[in-house]
């Protein structure tokens, strides 16, 4: 498993969804999967549903093998 990187030290080197921890608004520290936009200069999160607060980010886990 990885570890939670702060935005502060480090962002993605790649586009792509990550595994990402924040703020919305008032609410406590949320987790949810989000996009990071690299294009360039621009670099940021995107996310369709908010406009989230990222502190923290990880590359997503291996999806779960089917053992059938």
């Amino acid at each position: 498993m990885s570890e939670w990187t702060s935005v502060k030290d480090k962002l993605p080197e790649e586009p792509g969804r990550y595994l990402v921890s924040g703020k919305f608004f008032d609410s406590p520290f949320q987790i949810w999967i989000c996009n990071f936009i690299g294009i360039g200069a621009i670099r940021g999160w995107s996310n369709p549903c908010e406009n989230p607060t990222v502190s923290f980010w990880m590359p997503l886990p291996e999806p779960p093998q089917d053992e059938t």
